[in-house]
């Protein structure tokens, strides 16, 4: 937790590692959940709505869930969706969502060759 630390903020962070189709968290525990980058990792398609329930069941009522991610955008929202949360706001214009796909591809393509 070299962040926390750096922040000052050690005392009140505590970090776990978890699968995020299964987390170890009791329901409703959460205000906010934030994802950045992960789930896309998850190649089959009922493992990311796993992972969308998840984060919907440990969610407190009216909590938020934030998502960066560079695909499977769609399929986030629609589980969310059929799941009780039917509030979904994308932010950032299709280009700029373009790029940053584009970009992380492209970081990802070039890590692969080292």
């Amino acid at each position: 937790m070299p962040a926390a630390r750096r922040e000052g903020v050690s005392e009140r962070v505590d970090v776990r590692t978890a699968d995020m189709r299964e987390l170890p968290f009791a329901d409703a525990t959460f205000d906010v959940i934030v994802s950045s980058w992960a789930i896309h990792n998850l190649y089959e398609a009922n493992d990311r709505d796993r992972a969308i329930r998840e984060m919907v069941r440990v969610l407190k009522p009216g909590g938020i869930a934030l998502i960066k991610d560079i695909r499977h955008i769609s399929q986030f929202a629609e589980t969310f969706r059929r799941n009780n949360c039917p509030d979904i706001k994308q932010f950032g214009s299709l280009l700029s969502r373009l790029i940053t796909t584009i970009v992380t591809l492209a970081r990802c393509g070039h890590d692969r060759s080292r």
